[in-house]
């Protein structure tokens, strides 16, 4: 017996002795559960790392359990184990045949679960073929966004099904820390202690972020872990995958455009920035640099509707992390305020809501008056056809009467931009309804909102 085929039963044979720990339950539905049978598409999970990944499948097969389904039907497999490399693309072949040996019934119907496969070269040739051929259900995650859109799409022709998965939102903090019931009721009422609790808590959630790793530790704690989050992200799926050929400048970068979350950041003024500072970059390479933090699901950049159509890579776009916490983990205490971490939650929140939706349905607007620019924080709609949805404004107070006028304003005007008769403002802890010549603006509370209460 080869020793890496000791690994993969070591591996088999770990998950079926395995307690699965308890959970806190994600919101991410990935569908109803099938029976096994040859042709079932397969669900593709992608996630920065460490966003919970590995627990949502936990949670799937928690569920098989329950149902009475025999764990040694279930292969959970995790790809991302030193004592595997260098993968060869016969090893998830080998994987399902000592799965077989070990486990002869589960030819008949299997579940598998199989976790960081993206580094392993041909996984969806490999994929492939077992969905034609045997009869499974399966279940697949990655790091990497590539696994959520183009490859996804060439590999398998409409037969998978991608899910994206990100850290904590509200509702699930909120149900980490105890708050269960009142995460998962959207439509009953709060008393008013449960409306304290979760301003507070919202509150929290905004300093401390939603990676689940990080819930319950201390701010030195946490900043360290989320710098490492960082550091590993640039390591393993930008300078290793990628083969980029500066570390250093690749964690500068992607320093710099967490630090960025919820601002504009110009490929162009960035590429200055480095050069001043000795770095030898070429203009290309950076705003290919840029594309692999996002292919990372580390950040993301938000087009302008007006230029979504067309968009131009040295026009200014905003960026966010793909956690409020990982901007506040590299921001000096100056920059990192709540208006910031406020709008990176709420875009955050939009892209959940979102996720079966086109690309770039959430995007920022800008409308030009008189000599003016005014900008709104969201739109959702359709740049192709021209077509405004909704319109959502971030603001932390509207008490200062220069802040409400500047915000209504621009508000007022996509409305009129857009032909929409509604504006949303999401605020820390405001609630009120004003009426302005264009329609109605309802201002609400975060806590409120990212719970999915906007009224």
């Amino acid at each position: 017996m080869s020793a890496l085929q000791d690994v993969i039963d070591e591996k088999i044979a770990w998950f079926w002795n395995y307690r699965l720990p308890e959970l806190v339950e994600r919101d991410l539905s990935l569908g109803r559960p099938v029976v096994p049978a040859v042709g079932n598409r397969v669900k593709v999970v992608v996630g920065v790392r460490r966003c919970g990944k590995t627990w949502r499948l936990y949670q799937e097969i928690a569920y098989l359990l329950r149902e009475g389904v025999d764990r040694r039907h279930i292969l959970y497999f995790n790809f991302d184990d030193e004592r595997l490399r260098p993968y060869d693309h016969l090893l998830p072949s080998q994987v399902m045949e000592r799965f077989y040996t070990l486990s002869p019934a589960a030819r008949a119907g299997a579940y598998l679960f199989l976790d960081e496969i993206q580094d392993v070269p041909e996984w969806g040739v490999f994929l492939r073929r077992m969905v034609d051929t045997e009869s499974i259900v399966c279940y697949v995650t990655g790091s990497s966004s590539k696994m959520l859109s183009t490859e996804v799409a060439t590999e398998f022709r409409g037969r998978a099904t991608s899910y994206e998965l990100t850290p904590y939102s509200f509702g699930e903090y909120a149900r980490a820390h105890g708050m269960t019931e009142v995460a998962r009721d959207l439509y009953g009422p709060f008393t008013e202690q449960e409306r304290l609790d979760l301003a507070r808590m919202c509150g929290e959630y905004l300093r401390e972020g939603g990676y689940p790793e990080a819930q319950g530790m201390d701010t030195i704690e946490r900043i360290d872990m989320l710098q490492d989050i960082a550091a590993n992200v640039v390591a393993a799926d930008v300078v290793e995958r990628h083969d980029f050929g500066s570390a250093r400048i690749a964690r500068m970068v992607c320093t710099q455009c967490l630090a960025t979350s919820a601002r504009k950041l110009s490929v162009t003024r960035l590429h200055n920035q480095l050069r001043g500072r000795g770095f030898s970059i070429g203009w290309d390479s950076l705003v290919a640099l840029t594309g692999y933090l996002e292919e990372a699901n580390i950040l993301y950049r938000v087009p302008e509707f007006t230029t979504s159509v067309a968009e131009n890579s040295r026009k200014a776009s905003k960026v966010y992390a793909n956690d409020q916490s990982l901007m506040i983990a590299v921001s000096s205490a100056a920059t990192a305020d709540v208006g910031l971490s406020l709008e990176t939650a709420v875009y955050l929140e939009l892209r959940r809501r979102k996720q079966f939706g086109r690309k770039n349905q959430v995007m920022s607007y800008a409308v030009r008056e008189g000599s003016s620019v005014l900008e709104v924080d969201f739109v959702e709609g359709d740049a192709l056809l021209g077509e405004t949805t909704s319109l959502v404004q971030v603001s932390v107070s509207l008490e200062e009467p220069s802040t409400r006028k500047r915000e209504l304003r621009a508000l007022c005007a996509a409305m009129r931009a857009g032909g929409v008769t509604e504006g949303l403002v999401v605020t820390v802890g405001e609630r009120d309804q004003i009426q302005v010549p264009e329609g109605t603006v309802r201002v609400v509370p975060a806590w409120s909102w990212l719970l999915g209460r906007e009224g």
